[in-house]
């Protein structure tokens, strides 16, 4: 990525994240479905760790 295009995206997000409500600009899920799909397709035990990192705002 050039430094033009890398400027470029960073003040876009800057905006982004300064100007938008934080629903518009989250991607939270009431129920993340998908998600829990993956974890029950990993064959994980109850008391297994995961980490979640996802990159919206905490509710």
């Amino acid at each position: 990525m050039t430094p033009d295009a890398t400027l470029n995206a960073t003040a876009y997000w800057d905006a982004t994240y300064r100007e938008k409500v934080e629903v518009v600009g989250s991607w939270t899920e009431n129920v993340p479905r998908e998600s829990l799909s993956f974890i029950a397709r990993a064959d994980v035990n109850l008391d297994d760790d995961i980490i979640d990192v996802g990159g919206g705002g905490a509710i």
